[in-house]
């Protein structure tokens, strides 16, 4: 469950709640993505 107010980070679909510091390089590290073409979103933005 995400806060109503929290900062979203989608990549392929799945939501992430974004934390201080987080990078979207340090978040696909840490999910272990690997594909070669990814799509992020970013508080509903490409």
């Amino acid at each position: 469950m995400h806060r109503k107010d929290a900062k979203m980070i989608i990549v392929n679909g799945n939501q992430s709640e974004w934390e201080e510091g987080l990078t979207v390089e340090k978040l696909l590290a840490r999910e272990n993505y690997t594909f070669r073409m990814i799509s992020v979103w970013i508080n509903d933005q490409p």
